[in-house]
């Protein structure tokens, strides 16, 4: 609901829409879907201020849930901070 308020009346493009993503924990589920959107520049940080938009080369700094990394993986090649620091340990 907020991300259609937030959309209202902008011009948005629909890129693409991921395979399914299964997770599963230990007491749950979850089958997730990307979609993948274009919109007019800071349509987003005009939302909310406390928001940062992030690019595919900045957001490796940041933590993120297994999923969103999962997906990541597949769509820009991401490795998270801890994936490169256990390669570099475990290859040292």
């Amino acid at each position: 609901e907020e991300l259609k308020k937030i959309l209202q009346g902008q011009k948005i493009k629909l890129l693409s829409i991921s395979n399914e993503f299964k997770h599963v924990l230990s007491h749950q589920y979850i089958h997730a879907k990307f979609y993948e959107i274009s919109a007019e520049t800071n349509t987003f940080k005009e939302s909310n201020p406390e928001w940062t938009r992030v690019d595919d080369k900045s957001v490796k700094k940041y933590a993120v849930p297994r999923l969103i990394e999962i997906y990541l993986e597949n769509r820009i090649n991401f490795k998270s901070r801890d994936q490169k620091s256990k390669k570099a340990n475990h290859n040292g």
